[in-house]
């Protein structure tokens, strides 16, 4: 079951959009789909939002190497 996003914790907003922002670059969905639903397909999976979790540790560790290490591991979902 897919975890809503306020679960994984985020210490402000600035850092959900973010890595929102940057892990939708990264899985670029080919139709028009709301950020909301795209949002619950990418943490449909327990992988990604593990994924996710790291990316938010690295980012406030200010890592950005682990940053997008952690957000590449994401699998992207045939949208």
């Amino acid at each position: 079951m897919a975890r809503s996003l306020p679960s994984l914790r985020w210490k402000s907003r600035n850092n959900k959009k973010t890595v929102l922002a940057d892990l939708r670059k990264i899985c670029t969905p080919q139709a028009s789909i709301s950020d909301e639903a795209w949002e619950k397909i990418m943490l449909s999976d327990e992988s990604n939002q593990q994924h996710i979790r790291e990316a938010i540790a690295a980012m406030e560790r200010n890592n950005q190497n682990n940053y997008w290490e952690a957000l590449g591991k994401v699998e992207c979902s045939d949208m």
